[in-house]
This record gives C-alpha cells, structure tokens and sequence, in this order.
C-alpha cells in the first residue's frame, strides 16, 4: 500500500520549543496533529495510542510504531503487531533514522 500522507521532522527556532516536533498529516486537513518529542523518551504512535494517535488512518494499527529522539535525530521502529509497512524515502523499512525536514510515511499518513 502506498501512503500519501506526509510528515515532517520540525526543530523550531525559538528558545521555547528547541526540542523536535513530530506532525502527523492525514488526507483531510482535519486529520492533523502536532506533539512535542522529549529527548530520550520513547513514545508509540499508532490508530488508539494516547496522545499520539492517528484515528482517521484505518492502515495504521493501534500501535504501529515507536520513535526515541536522539538529539536532532529520531529513531523510528516498526512494532511486530503492526500489519502494515512503515515508508521512508519510498522504500518499506522496519528501523530507520529521520532528521529534520525528513518524513516518513504509514498508510494514508505522513510524520514529519
């Protein structure tokens, strides 16, 4: 299957928000979201995961993959129980680096 979300790695420049955003977009506009990463911190995103869900992306499983930042980078994982690919650069990957202003793509969604 081929997504055709986008998704972008974001390090704003304020003082305020030096830390990376993840942002998730879906078909729709509405299908939008932006949450702060937390260095070190491993966080789940997937259809049903809290805070970082994506419900109007039925090819997402509920828990679909896991991200750890490190520094400007983050570490992307696809979970076991996940039943369908993870995108990057166009090729299907199951652990990967993304930097900023690279993205990667689940289902309909793209992460940035």
């Amino acid at each position: 299957m081929r997504g055709r979300g986008r998704a972008t790695l974001e390090t704003p420049s304020t003082l305020e928000s030096l830390v990376p955003h993840l942002i998730a977009q879906g078909e729709q506009p509405e299908d939008r979201w932006r949450r702060k990463l937390s260095p070190g911190r491993e966080v789940v995103i997937g259809r049903t995961a809290a805070g970082w869900g994506t419900p109007w992306d039925d090819r997402i499983s509920q828990r679909h993959a896991a991200i750890l930042v490190d520094g400007q980078w983050l570490r992307i994982r696809r979970l076991t129980n996940a039943c369908n690919p993870v995108f990057h650069q166009g090729t299907e990957k199951e652990d990967f680096i993304v930097g900023p202003g690279d993205h990667f793509v689940i289902g309909s969604t793209s992460f940035s």
